[in-house]
């Protein structure tokens, strides 16, 4: 865009009612469950067993989704990971805000976003990117 005395707004036309995390270590989700102050007799299981990555939903004070994936992988099998893991993020909006019935474009946008989001999230993580 051309530099001008105009403010230029957002440009999102919803926002999501859920935070969205992504944890990439069983301790970094644990500080997040504890920051939550989520009850540590009811935290779930990082990863389950045989899983890839997960999604859990967190009700609380701030209703949020914590992705869950393993480091260490190639990147293009993260990216297919995420963005599994976004469509899940995806229902679980689509849950919230009483949309059973999305456009295919809004959906594929969202989907696009909210992996576009969790892939930038995971590069800095592991890539340890200065802000």
């Amino acid at each position: 865009m051309k530099k001008t005395k105009a403010e230029w707004l957002d440009r999102t036309l919803i926002e999501s009612p859920l935070h969205l995390c992504l944890c990439v270590s069983e301790a970094e989700f644990h500080g997040v469950l504890k920051s939550l102050k989520i009850p540590k007799e009811t935290w779930p299981e990082w990863i389950p067993e045989g899983k890839d990555g997960v999604v859990h939903k967190i009700n609380g004070p701030s209703d949020c989704c914590i992705v869950c994936i393993k480091k260490g992988r190639d990147l293009s099998v993260v990216s297919g990971l995420l963005t599994h893991e976004a469509v899940h993020v995806w229902q679980e909006i689509c849950k919230e805000i009483n949309e059973y019935e999305p456009s295919r474009e809004f959906e594929a946008y969202s989907i696009q976003m909210l992996s576009m989001v969790l892939i930038d999230s995971y590069r800095k993580k592991v890539t340890k990117v200065k802000a």
